[in-house]
């Protein structure tokens, strides 16, 4: 732990080993609400282990650039891993190297067979990391979730009733080895972004420090003559109303899908509504020439995901400590 904390800068606001600390909590918090309600029936000990310890390097030595950036400007990480995630294969390969060190190999005492498997699977997770992947992930876990939707809701149901979760069919299709990487994947995925999913006092720091960051990288951006993507632009940029469009587009439907699938996730959809309204008020408070038609629109995004929300309670699902 201590030689993966060294590879983390310090000069990035948000991607530091404060951010690689509050990822590995957030994924060992939802690995522990679903092993709360069914012990070893979703995740193998193996396939914690092995996110767990991506999670702690998921973002070592980031630079406090995006992969655009990066590419844009030809960095060396850009030419060594020929512009595809480049910022991710540098974390991942920098994991290996620490792992090779005799005291650090944390995975130095599992078989032969057990060290190809824990391997494959931080690989895959750290690379599906980069946000280039994250539409296919999402596109793979709301087809599952359409393909299997009775199955699902009647799950969800049953739980909230006080039944067993997942119930025998359910967890023969979450296991089934051509949906098991895209799973996993989405785990750490969820995980890294679970910010606006989190309670208030934990959401809104971290928003600050991440456009903190992005501000940063935009100006970077100008200097070498680049358009300045948006999001990274300080001046043009409202942080409340870039978080309620963050929420909505970006983070609400993995966190609808993830609840939908997994149920003792449900608490993160929860969270991720108060926290839009939240967003929203303070939108209120702080744009003092906003127009009826600005404000009819915010509080009707906000009202749609709240909705979408209560809906999915109505069916059921418990939380992580049993509550209905």
């Amino acid at each position: 732990v201590e030689q993966a904390a060294a590879g983390y800068s310090k000069e990035p606001q948000y991607h530091n080993w404060l951010h690689a600390i509050d990822v590995t909590h957030t994924l060992f918090g939802m690995f522990d609400g679903i092993n709360a309600i069914s012990p070893s029936k979703v995740f193998g000990g193996l396939e914690e282990y092995a996110l767990l310890v991506s999670s702690v390097c998921h973002d070592i030595g980031h630079p406090g650039l995006n992969n655009d950036f990066v590419v844009q400007t030809s960095h060396e990480l850009a030419i060594r891993y020929n512009d595809k995630s480049p910022l991710e294969n540098m974390h991942c390969a920098t994991m290996f190297e620490v792992l090779k060190v005799p005291e650090c190999d944390v995975f130095g005492r599992l078989s032969g067979e057990q060290q190809k498997e824990v391997r494959a699977i931080s690989i895959e997770a750290i690379l599906h990391t980069d946000n280039a992947h994250h539409l296919g992930m999402l596109k793979s876990m709301q087809t599952f979730g359409e393909m299997h939707s009775e199955l699902l809701d009647g799950a969800r149901e049953a739980a909230g009733a006080g039944a067993a979760w997942p119930p025998d069919g359910l967890t023969e299709l979450l296991v089934a080895q051509d949906f098991r990487p895209t799973l996993l994947n989405f785990m750490l995925h969820l995980a890294d972004i679970s910010n606006p999913a989190r309670p208030w006092e934990v959401c809104r720091p971290w928003a600050l420090l991440v456009l903190e960051e992005f501000f940063s990288l935009g100006e970077r951006f100008m200097l070498h003559g680049l358009p300045v993507p948006p999001f990274l632009d300080r001046k043009k940029t409202n942080i409340p109303f870039s978080q309620i469009g963050f929420i909505d587009f970006f983070v609400a439907p993995v966190v609808f899908v993830a609840a939908r699938i997994l149920v003792p996730l449900l608490p993160f959809q929860e969270e991720m509504i108060h926290n839009a309204e939240q967003w929203a008020a303070e939108w209120e408070e702080g744009v003092q020439s906003r127009t009826e038609e600005e404000s009819q629109s915010i509080s009707a995004r906000v009202r749609r995901l709240a909705e979408r929300s209560s809906s999915m309670h109505r069916m059921g699902g418990r939380t992580a400590d049993g509550a209905a």
